[in-house]
């Protein structure tokens, strides 16, 4: 939507990010040409409110289920604002591949009640050292370690992380009624 800058959807692009450690020189832009992940666009139109979208993080997964199967997972965390405050939400699709033939589902949208607080929750992200492997663009979803996300649920802005356990899926993770702790990050900025 055309807001001036005063209403926040989010808009999916593919894009690339470009760094040379050696020159210093960074590239950001879109690639129109590929349209290998056109199959998320409706996924990222289907978050979008007459509410503020804000902090979109998304991320890919590769599940091999035999020799000629796979399901792609993909992931989309954000927050918006149609509660009064900000919470924590979810989105997710499964791209099915079986010999030939090739089916996509999106599931609907879904709280992440453990990360929400009566104030405002923002800026979800997955964490875990080498988290990426950048060969394949996708990640171990096994290996995700914590969500980090920003809250001010003690009066100031703070950063905020919950663990996330081993024995569960991602999906899984992210749909509980647990309430995993959460806690404050400190960082020394002095």
């Amino acid at each position: 939507r055309n807001s001036s800058g005063n209403d926040f959807d989010i808009v999916g692009e593919n894009m690339y990010i470009d760094w040379s450690k050696t020159s210093g020189t960074l590239e950001i832009g879109t690639d129109l040409s590929d349209d290998s992940f056109d199959y998320l666009i409706p996924m990222f139109d289907s978050i979008n409110t007459l509410c503020n979208e804000l902090g979109p993080y998304s991320l890919g997964f590769r599940q091999d289920i035999s020799y000629s199967e796979e399901l792609w997972t993909d992931i989309l965390i954000f927050a918006n604002d149609c509660g009064g405050n900000y919470d924590i939400k979810f989105i997710y699709s499964e791209l099915h591949n079986t010999t030939g033939e090739t089916t996509s589902k999106i599931k609907p949208i879904k709280n992440i009640d453990f990360l929400n607080s009566n104030a405002n929750d923002l800026y979800p992200t997955f964490y875990r050292t080498y988290l990426y492997y950048h060969e394949n663009w996708a990640i171990e979803a096994s290996k995700v370690e914590k969500i980090l996300f920003c809250s001010d649920r003690d009066g100031t802005f703070d950063l905020y992380s919950v663990n996330v356990p081993s024995d569960s899926t991602l999906i899984s993770t992210l749909q509980s009624k647990t309430q995993y702790e959460v806690s404050k990050i400190n960082i020394n900025s002095e």
